[in-house]
C-alpha cells in the first residue's frame, strides 16, 4: 500500500488526527496573529485587500461607541470573513501542515486543517458578535466578555491584541497583549 494514501479505516489514523486538532488549534493562534498583524494591518502588494481591514473596518469601528454597529451600513465593513479567507488560510496552512505530516510520518493533516476551519468559523462568529451583539447566554459569559474587551482594546491600539480566537496565546507569548 502506498504510504501517502491514508488508511481511513484505521483507528490509528483517526486517533492521530483527533490529537492533532487541539495542538494545531493552538498553533493556529500564531497563524491568526501573523495574518492579522502582517497582512491585515500592513500595505501588501501580494494581498492588497488585506489592508482594507485597516482602512475600512478600523475606520468604521472604533473603540468608543462606534465599536458596536449603529446601523446596517456599518455591518458591511469587514465584520466577517469572505470566501477568500476560507480559501487562503487553508491553502497557506496546507503548505506548512502537509510537510509536517510527511516529515513526521504521522497522520495529522486532516486534524490540522479541520482546526483551521474551526478557527475561521469561531473567528467569524465571535467577531460578528463583538461588533453586532445579541443578548444570548454565551455573550453574558466571562469568557466572551474577556475576548470582546481584548478585541475592543485592539481597536484602541492596532499594534496590540491581534488574536480573536480562544485565548490570546500568541499575543501573550509575542509581547502584543494589552490588558
Amino acid at each position: 500500500m502506498n504510504s501517502l494514501v491514508p488508511d481511513w479505516s484505521s483507528w490509528h489514523y483517526w486517533l492521530w488526527n483527533l490529537a492533532a486538532f487541539p495542538v494545531f488549534f493552538l498553533i493556529n493562534s500564531f497563524v491568526e496573529w501573523g495574518a492579522h498583524r502582517f497582512v491585515m494591518h500592513k500595505p501588501n502588494k501580494i494581498l492588497p485587500y488585506g489592508y482594507l481591514h485597516t482602512t475600512s473596518h478600523h475606520k468604521v469601528f472604533g473603540s468608543d461607541e462606534t465599536y458596536h454597529a449603529l446601523n446596517a451600513e456599518m455591518l458591511e465593513h469587514g465584520i466577517g470573513f469572505t470566501w477568500k479567507e476560507y480559501v487562503i488560510f487553508p491553502v497557506f496552512c496546507t503548505m506548512i501542515y502537509l510537510p509536517i505530516e510527511l516529515l513526521t510520518r504521522r497522520p495529522i493533516y486532516f486534524g490540522a486543517i479541520a482546526s483551521v476551519f474551526a478557527g475561521l468559523i469561531l473567528f467569524d462568529i465571535l467577531h460578528r458578535r463583538f461588533h453586532n451583539p445579541r443578548d444570548t447566554w454565551f455573550q453574558r459569559t466571562r469568557y466572551f466578555r474577556f475576548l470582546k474587551e481584548h478585541h475592543r482594546l485592539h481597536h484602541a491600539d492596532m499594534t496590540k491584541n491581534f488574536n480573536v480566537n480562544f485565548f490570546p496565546i500568541a499575543d501573550f507569548l509575542l509581547g502584543t497583549l494589552k490588558r
